[in-house]
C-alpha cells in the first residue's frame, strides 16, 4: 500500500448553460411478455410526465461514472480523459443540480475512472486511477461543494495487474476489474484487496476485458463482466476457483453493466451492449444457481437497443422494475435513452417497456444512477449529466396497466 498523497488542483468552471428541458418520451408501449391477457388496472386520469434536464460539465473527451453519497446533497462524476472529479450540489427537495465544481485527481493523465461509495467508511468513496494503477479512498467533503477532496488512502495495484477500471466494495474487500493487459504477462485480471489489510490481495486471471464486479446475494459468489470476450466470470472467493459463463451468441454479446439487486429482483443483473453493427436489447439475471436467465426487449426501439448499464427501479408499492440505459457508444443506430422495464410478480417476463430519449443523441449515454426522486445519466461523449424528472400514473410506477401482448420477453 502506498500512502503517498495525490495532488488535487481546482479547475474553475465559470457559468454553464442549462439546456434541453422538455417531455421527451418516445415509443411508450406495453410489449415483450411471456403471458397474454389484459391488465385489470384502469388507467389513471393523471398524465405521466417525463422531462430531461441536461447540465453541461467542463469539456472532456470521456465523462464516465456517477455516485451519490446517500443522505447528502453531493453527487460525483468522473471524467477520465483529464482525470477530473466533478462535485454536483443537489437541492434537497427537488434534487436538481444547483452548483458544480471540478477538481483534478492526481495529474491530468492519471485517468480517474471508477467510483463507489463506501459502506465501511461512511461519507467516503472508492475511486480508481486507471493509468496510475491505483485505488484511492477519497473524502469528497460532502458538506461543502467548493471544498477540495482529499486522499485518505492509496492502494497500489500489485503486479502483474494493471489498469483498475470499475471499483466495488464487497464486505472487507475492494474489487476492481483491471482494464489494461499486464505489461508483464499480457493477460487480464480481476483484483480483490482487503481494505483493512492491503497485503491480503488476490489477482484472478480473466478474459479481456473485465468491467464490473458484483456479489450474488444468496450464494455469495462474485461475478465479473468481460465485455471484449462476451463472457461472465464467476468467482468463488473462499476457494479461489473461477469459471466462465459464455453469453449465447443468439442472445447477444458484450456484457458490460453488472449490478447486484436484492428483494424481488434478487440476483446479479447484466446488460449486453452488442457490437458496432448489431444490438439485441438483451439483458440477464443470475441467481444462486449460477445459471443466467436472459430477457429481450421487443418494442420497436427496444429490439435495437445497446444496453450498457442498469439499476433497480422497484418502488415499495410498484411492480419489480429496472432502469436500462441504451447507448450509442458502440452502435450509432442505438438510441441514447432510459428504458423503464417492469416485470410480472415472479420476474419471469417483461410486461411493460417505456422509453425516454436523451435530449442529445449520439451522446454515448454511459451510466445511470437513481436518486430518491430523480435519475441521473452521464453522457460519455458530450461532457454532460442529464437528469430525469418524472411523475407516474399510479404509485410511482410507470406501468399504466396497458394490455399485455403475446411475445418472447423471456429467453432461455
Amino acid at each position: 500500500m502506498s500512502e503517498t498523497p495525490h495532488a488535487f488542483s481546482r479547475r474553475a468552471l465559470g457559468t454553464h448553460a442549462l439546456f434541453a428541458v422538455g417531455g421527451l418520451a418516445v415509443g411508450a408501449a406495453a410489449t415483450s411478455v411471456a403471458v397474454t391477457g389484459a391488465a385489470d388496472a384502469a388507467p389513471s386520469s393523471l398524465p405521466v410526465r417525463r422531462s430531461f434536464t441536461e447540465y453541461r460539465l467542463p469539456e472532456a473527451t470521456q465523462t464516465h461514472e456517477i455516485a451519490w453519497i446517500g443522505g447528502s446533497r453531493l453527487a460525483l462524476v468522473t471524467q477520465m480523459s483529464d482525470s477530473t472529479l466533478i462535485k454536483l450540489w443537489l437541492d434537497r427537495d427537488s434534487e436538481r443540480v444547483t452548483d458544480e465544481r471540478a477538481f483534478t485527481v492526481g495529474s491530468p493523465t492519471s485517468e480517474l475512472h471508477g467510483l463507489a461509495p463506501s459502506r465501511a467508511y461512511p461519507g467516503l468513496v472508492w475511486a480508481t486511477l486507471q493509468r496510475d494503477n491505483k485505488i484511492l479512498l477519497l473524502d469528497p467533503q460532502v458538506d461543502d461543494v467548493g471544498k477540495e477532496p482529499t486522499v485518505v488512502r492509496s492502494i497500489d495495484v500489485p503486479a502483474p495487474g494493471f489498469g483498475p477500471h470499475q471499483v466495488n466494495e464487497i464486505g472487507d474487500h475492494v474489487w476492481a476489474g483491471l482494464k489494461y493487459p499486464s505489461p508483464q504477462t499480457g493477460k487480464f485480471y480481476v483484483l480483490a484487496v482487503n481494505h483493512t489489510d492491503p497485503a491480503d490481495r488476490t489477482l484472478y486471471e480473466c478474459l479481456p476485458q473485465p468491467v464490473f464486479e458484483a456479489q450474488e446475494p444468496a450464494s455469495g459468489l462474485i461475478y465479473a463482466s468481460q465485455d471484449a470476450s462476451s463472457s461472465i466470470m464467476q468467482i468463488e472467493p473462499a476457494s479461489g476457483r473461477t469459471r466462465q459463463i459464455p453469453v449465447p451468441p443468439e442472445v447477444g454479446q458484450n456484457p458490460v453493466g453488472l449490478v447486484r439487486c436484492e428483494g424481488r429482483l434478487e440476483g446479479v443483473w447484466v446488460t449486453l451492449a452488442g457490437s458496432d453493427t448489431a444490438s439485441t436489447g438483451a439483458f440477464g439475471r443470475i441467481r444462486a444457481d449460477g445459471r443466467p436467465v436472459w430477457f429481450r426487449l421487443s418494442s420497436h426501439l427496444g429490439r435495437g437497443a445497446a444496453l450498457l448499464h442498469l439499476a433497480d427501479a422497484t418502488t415499495p408499492d410498484g411492480p419489480p422494475a429496472l432502469w436500462l440505459l441504451s447507448t450509442s457508444l458502440l452502435n450509432v443506430n442505438s438510441p441514447d435513452a432510459l428504458i423503464h422495464v417492469t416485470f410480472n410478480d415472479d420476474v419471469t417476463a417483461v410486461v411493460n417497456e417505456e422509453f425516454v430519449a436523451l435530449p442529445t443523441q449520439t451522446a454515448k449515454a454511459h451510466r445511470v444512477l437513481p436518486l430518491t426522486k430523480t435519475v441521473l445519466v452521464s453522457e460519455w461523449n458530450s461532457s454532460t449529466v442529464a437528469q430525469l424528472e418524472y411523475t407516474a400514473a399510479t404509485s410511482g410506477s410507470w406501468d399504466k396497466g396497458l394490455p399485455a401482448a403475446a411475445g418472447t420477453g423471456h429467453v432461455h
